[in-house]
């Protein structure tokens, strides 16, 4: 099911900000996003040094229809995604960037 238009744009504009932005131990990160499979996926930007590297998940953001609401998820060791249990469902996206760049427990930055 595709997202409403206008959750789509605002969470599009929330999601070019963070990876404008987003700063860990003072320094940029170097982020992009993608849609795939009903939500977006936030990746961290490979350095590129003549080997073919590949951008590393580092979060997923899901948006559930009847309740209008996001949850946050991390990739686990197996390759699956986890549902982020620090962090509850929201209707505001903006709560879960502010919480995975903060990222108390350092489950998503390694």
């Amino acid at each position: 099911m595709a997202l409403p238009e206008l959750v789509q744009h605002k969470a599009e504009k929330s999601l070019e900000h963070f990876c404008a932005s987003c700063r860990q131990a003072g320094d940029v990160v170097p982020l992009r996003y993608s849609f795939e499979a009903e939500a977006y996926i936030i990746w961290q930007i490979a350095t590129r040094s003549g080997a073919a590297e590949t951008d590393l998940p580092v979060a997923q953001l899901r948006y559930h229809h009847v309740l209008g609401q996001w949850t946050l998820h991390y990739p686990g060791n197996d390759g699956r995604w986890r549902l982020y249990l620090n962090s509850g469902p929201t209707l505001d996206l903006d709560k879960l960037l502010r919480h995975l760049e903060t990222d108390p427990f350092q489950t998503f930055w390694a």
